[in-house]
This record gives C-alpha cells, structure tokens and sequence, in this order.
C-alpha cells in the first residue's frame, strides 16, 4: 500500500492534465498470468466512475471504479458482480493519465486476470496484460478474444513472447485477416491451467 501511495502521490505533483511518460512491465505469459492472479473472470463492463480516493493529503489522487457484471468465473471466489478500481481518469476538470493503464466503456466485455485490488494502481497482472477483448464474429456469433491493443490472439503461446527489444514476438495488428481464437477454446486453456494448479 505504501508503495501505491508514493507513485500516487509524485503523480499528483503533475496534476492538472497530467500523462505519464512510461511504465515497463515485465511479460507475462499464460502460465504466469493464470498463477499470479487472485482472480479471472469474464465480465462485461456495466458502470464506471472516476473519484477522489486516498485517506491522506499524501495518498489524495483519482481513481476510476469499473463494474463487471461476471459471466464467468475461471479462478478465485464466483460473484455475481466485481468492482475493480484503477489508477487515472478525469474528476473536477482534473485529469490523471496513467500509461498502460486500461481503459474501459459500459459494455466492453474481457477476460481478466486480477490480483492486489485495492493495494495496486492497475489490479491486473502485468496491468494491461491483464486483459483480454471478447468481441463476437459478426458472421458467426463466435466470441473471439483480443488482445488489450485490440489485435487478434490467435494462439496462448503468444502471450508475453517479446524479441530482443522488448517488442512482441508476434504481432497481429487490428483489422489484419489473421482469425483470433475462440473464446471458449481461451477458456478452456485457462481452466487447464487453473487445474494444474490445483485451484
């Protein structure tokens, strides 16, 4: 908590409209998302709202509750509905932009993978890593899973595969004719991990 606080807090010293300039998150792949999570579920995205939260003068920054109605529960305790809160949005004419930080509309349906809510900035691990798009395929009703920058997943064995730079091994950019896979087939690869665990 303590460390939430401090990069709470020199955000704020930037207030205003305030962006900053980069995070560099480790990568994650399926294995170890599935492991560090408390919790992952499919949800759809019905209420969002930015506030004032922190206890203190110290810990006072903006933060953004977003709630999920859960379809499905793939790991950790099944509720009916999730509240997650994020570092960032826009309260008072204020803004704070956390970069990497997810943003989400009403409606948006993802598979997340959640751990430390409330001690972290982003409650996902690997923060945008973290989620997962379920679109459906407007010619076949499937629901087909995204990536967090909305291009398509086509194997798990992608996920956190970076080069020698850092740059995803594999990248299938939005609108590219590559087919993302099923979301029932993520699912099932998630709950084989999950078993594996013995969770």
């Amino acid at each position: 908590m303590k460390r939430l606080a401090v990069f709470l807090a020199c955000c704020l010293l930037l207030a205003g409209t305030t962006a900053l300039r980069a995070i560099t998150v480790v990568p994650r792949d399926l294995d170890q998302l599935v492991q560090r999570a408390d919790t992952v579920f499919k949800g759809e995205v019905i209420a969002k709202q930015a506030r004032w939260a922190g206890d203190t003068p110290e810990t006072r920054h903006i933060a953004t509750r977003v709630t999920f109605r859960v379809r499905e529960t793939y790991k950790g305790n099944a509720v009916p509905v999730a509240t997650l809160e994020f570092a960032g949005g826009t309260v008072d004419g204020k803004t704070l932009a956390v970069p990497g930080v997810p943003q989400f509309s009403v409606g948006q349906v993802a598979v997340l993978f959640v751990v430390g809510q409330g001690r972290q900035f982003c409650p996902l691990v690997g923060i945008a890593q973290g989620r997962f798009h379920v679109v459906k395929d407007a010619a076949t009703g499937t629901e087909r899973i995204l990536t967090d920058d909305g291009g398509p997943l086509v194997s798990t064995a992608e996920i956190g595969q970076v080069d020698e730079t850092g740059a995803p091994r594999v990248k299938h950019y939005p609108g590219t004719s590559v087919q993302a896979m099923a979301a029932d087939t993520f699912k099932a690869e998630i709950l084989g991990k999950v078993a594996a665990l013995g969770r």
